[in-house]
């Protein structure tokens, strides 16, 4: 199952086609210059989906675009503060709230489709180089 995006990054991925535009519409230009060349935005993308479903959201953010791009273009101290902020960031879910549709990540099968998720991408990144 893909992953859901925010709308900031559905409209910031349909205006950019490369990962240094991507990376520059949302305002971080200085690490779109320390991206390698050989990165592309499949490959990004799905190293942030793999962010997200390590940390058990149900959505991808700029944020987890982020996290990726520092990995991909080896920036530890970037990776550590994005990777602090991402841990820090907590889906609510208020009591009151009830999920709409079928597909909700509240309802119970949504849960267990995170769960399921989170588990193979913790044991995807044990298997890591």
């Amino acid at each position: 199952m893909t992953l859901g995006a925010t709308r900031r990054l559905r409209a910031v991925l349909s205006a950019n086609s490369r990962p240094s535009e991507v990376l520059n519409s949302l305002g971080y230009g200085s690490l779109a210059d320390k991206l390698p060349a050989s990165v592309s935005l499949d490959e990004l993308l799905s190293e942030a989906e793999h962010e997200a479903r390590c940390r058990r959201h149900p959505y991808l953010s700029s944020e987890h675009v982020l996290l990726a791009a520092a990995k991909a273009a080896r920036e530890r101290e970037l990776i550590t503060e994005y990777a602090r902020a991402l841990d820090q960031t907590r889906v609510r879910a208020h009591r009151w709230w009830q999920p709409r549709g079928r597909g909700s990540a509240l309802r119970a099968r949504g849960q267990r489709l995170l769960d399921e998720q989170q588990r193979t991408a913790l044991e995807r990144e044990r298997h890591r180089p």
